[in-house]
């Protein structure tokens, strides 16, 4: 591929990337989730929606590009909301795991069953070959950006 047409492709993206992220994204997320909740406090609550186990801050702040103290005030919102809880590590009681309460798990269905909505609305306008064609080249695009394919 040509330097012209690299450019001319990154231009597109650089378009059409946002417009397809904020399609997934609620945007009035207190009427949908019945609760006062920020974009980061979603973020949170996503992360360890899809991550299952309770993660570390550490980790949940280098996956989300967060720094801790913002991380921290966020988690502290989270808690007073009942929709995380801090869990003490077995093996090492100064490690702290944020884990999902059954409320912030509840949100977390909600919100995985409203970006469905989304998704299967763009597919059913799909052809088996174009759903195909889309989502090897996202897990193409995936494995070149984080270098490995995405679990789900």
């Amino acid at each position: 591929m040509q330097k012209d047409e690299i450019e001319e492709c990154i231009e597109r993206l650089i378009f059409l990337l946002p417009d397809i992220s904020k399609a997934f994204q609620i945007q009035h997320p207190q009427e949908v989730f019945k609760v006062d909740i920020s974009i980061s406090e979603i973020s949170v609550l996503r992360h360890l929606f899809f991550n299952k186990e309770p993660s570390m801050m550490s980790e949940i702040g280098k996956k989300l590009s967060m720094d801790l103290s913002t991380l921290t005030r966020v988690v502290d919102k989270l808690v007073k909301k009942d929709l995380v809880i801090r869990k003490p590590s077995q093996k090492d009681r100064r490690v702290i795991r944020i884990a999902m309460s059954p409320r912030g798990r509840g949100i977390g269905e909600k919100f995985k069953e409203k970006c469905k909505e989304r998704i299967r609305f763009a597919l059913k306008q799909m052809t088996s070959q174009e759903i195909s064609i889309l989502l090897n080249l996202l897990e193409t695009i995936h494995i070149r950006i984080y270098g490995e394919k995405g679990a789900l």
